[in-house]
């Protein structure tokens, strides 16, 4: 059988494509289009004109919005087709060529994004390598880059367990990217997040019931990814809402509002107002706070598990743990941060002129309290020595 493909919005899944087909010498045409892209784009006398030519037609992420003639396949692997193989490998299948490796990269990176490329064990390089191909072929510029560096480097601002970014473009794949680098690189999970585009566009990754939920309340939006409609699944959501983009706030922390974030103290001390403020900054106005005194025992990592498993009974999920002890024992409670699933934070305290923490006062044991300046994600703790 004799195909034409009619490419849809670009991305390096959708470029990859277009090498594949120029490769194998099967007829295409590429528009250069966006996402959303729609087959009236190409329009129904050219499509119909290439069935009459006796090729079938392959129309690939285009949104069906025009008639076309019988016998037209239709790839896609988004929105109520999201459990589908990405559209590269339905391409392939298609003209009878085996995936190499960088197919499977590719094709993980567009149905399943970090998480997909996690589950076909990709290296840091070929992840790494993935990206920078799908935010080149969206065109990102120099200037956008460091427009999103900039809203990255804002105070971070926390919707329940969605980190929300403002920033002027809506060209959101490098502010996936960094956030998911940055929490592969620290055994962290990859964080949910929502850009807020000066443009009017709105972008969300991360739970896949949420995102199909977004879907479903938003019309004219898209949808897609491998977990999509699923809890514990990863999704995309974006649209372009008007007249306000409070809207889809609003929306969010109904959904959330029964999933807001707790963090548990394991302190004797009580918490004050300033720790507090911090806390509601990262993790959300709406923050749970627990406070609880536990001996770590001969196994810190499974007090602490249990700690999580108690306090979770009672509601909301355990996002983080603020954990004072020597260094064994935070040592051991940073290496089991993948078992326990949370953060290991802590509390530093400001220093005076001769370097000692600043004292303001004493509790009712007569011990030093000192003055809080912020709170510290424990990443890795090292020690190094030499022999004397």
């Amino acid at each position: 059988m004799k195909y034409h493909f009619f490419l849809g919005g670009r991305d390096a899944e959708m470029v990859r494509i277009a090498e594949v087909l120029t490769e194998v010498g099967v007829s295409f045409l590429d528009a250069a289009l966006g996402w959303g892209a729609k087959a009236s784009a190409y329009g129904t006398p050219q499509i119909s004109e290439t069935a009459a030519n006796g090729f079938t037609p392959v129309i690939v992420e285009l949104e069906v919005d025009c008639d076309l003639p019988e016998g037209t396949v239709v790839v896609d692997h988004h929105g109520d087709r999201s459990s589908e193989p990405a559209s590269l490998l339905q391409v392939l299948t298609l003209i009878g060529r085996e995936p190499s490796r960088w197919d499977v990269v590719v094709a993980a990176n567009d149905s399943g994004w970090f998480p997909g490329l996690q589950a076909v064990s990709a290296t840091p390089e070929e992840m790494s390598a993935v990206r920078a191909a799908d935010r080149a072929a969206q065109g990102i510029t120099t200037e956008q880059e460091q427009e999103i560096d900039r809203a990255l480097a804002a105070p971070v601002e926390m919707l329940a367990n969605i980190r929300i970014v403002r920033m002027e473009h809506s060209k959101t794949g490098g502010v996936g990217d960094r956030l998911a680098i940055e929490a592969i690189a620290a055994g962290r999970s990859i964080p949910a997040y929502l850009v807020l585009s000066g443009d009017g566009e709105v972008n969300f990754s991360g739970q896949g019931d949420i995102a199909k939920a977004l879907h479903e309340e938003f019309s004219g939006s898209w949808a897609g990814g491998a977990g999509l409609g699923k809890a514990d699944g990863t999704a995309y959501w974006g649209a372009v809402v008007y007249p306000s983009q409070d809207e889809v706030l609003e929306f969010l922390r109904e959904r959330v509002a029964d999933k807001k974030k707790t963090v548990v103290r394991i302190t004797r001390h009580e918490l004050d107002g300033d720790r507090r403020a911090s806390l509601k900054v990262v993790y959300g106005d709406d923050v749970n706070i627990v406070t609880r005194d536990i001996t770590y025992g001969d196994d810190p990592v499974a007090a602490v598990k249990a700690l999580i498993t108690s306090v979770e009974a009672d509601g909301g999920k355990v996002a983080a743990v603020e954990a004072q002890g020597p260094f064994p024992v935070l040592s051991k409670l940073v290496e089991g941060r993948r078992e326990l699933g949370v953060a290991i934070i802590r509390a530093q305290f400001e220093r005076g002129p001769d370097g000692r923490q600043v004292v303001v006062g004493k509790d009712e044991k007569g011990r030093d309290l000192f003055r809080f300046s912020h709170y510290e994600e424990l990443e890795r703790i090292e020690f190094q020595t030499r022999r004397l």
